[in-house]
């Protein structure tokens, strides 16, 4: 009877391992996950995953369950070949499990969510020097 329960309880924790490896956000992706509760009884939370590139700079940030319908919003930070921000989208709905979006899929979100715009970011332009002094910023 001892070696039963054991084994059960055993078998128990192994499943409750494996549900608990199978709800992390990505395993492909460097990312930081932040919760802040808004309440002192600690009832409510707001979630943010910040998922980096390879450099460590930030490339996208999930806002977790923000929208209305419990949606998450992404946004996008692109950066040029000197390690300045380039673009910055404008946040896009995906399922709202907090997971990392493609690229193409994030674009034609960002797309929909701003009425349809074909470039629904703000793209900053530096002038040439040392500097890296913004000189416009475009769009959204």
């Amino acid at each position: 009877m001892y070696k039963l329960m054991k084994r059960i309880y055993l078998l128990l924790s192994l499943l409750l391992c494996s549900l608990l490896c199978m709800s992390q956000v990505s395993t492909s992706q460097n990312y930081i996950s932040t919760r802040t509760y808004i309440s002192p009884d600690h009832s409510g939370c707001r979630e943010q995953v910040v998922y980096f590139d390879g450099l460590g700079r930030p490339s996208q940030t999930v806002d977790c369950g923000i929208t209305p319908d419990r949606k998450d919003l992404v946004s996008l930070q692109e950066y040029d070949d000197q390690g300045r921000k380039l673009r910055t989208w404008l946040p896009a709905k995906s399922a709202g499990n907090g997971n990392y979006m493609t690229l193409c899929s994030l674009q034609n979100g960002a797309s929909s969510l701003a009425g349809g715009d074909a470039r629904p970011y703000l793209q900053t332009t530096y002038e040439a020097s040392p500097l890296n002094r913004p000189v416009a910023q475009h769009g959204a």
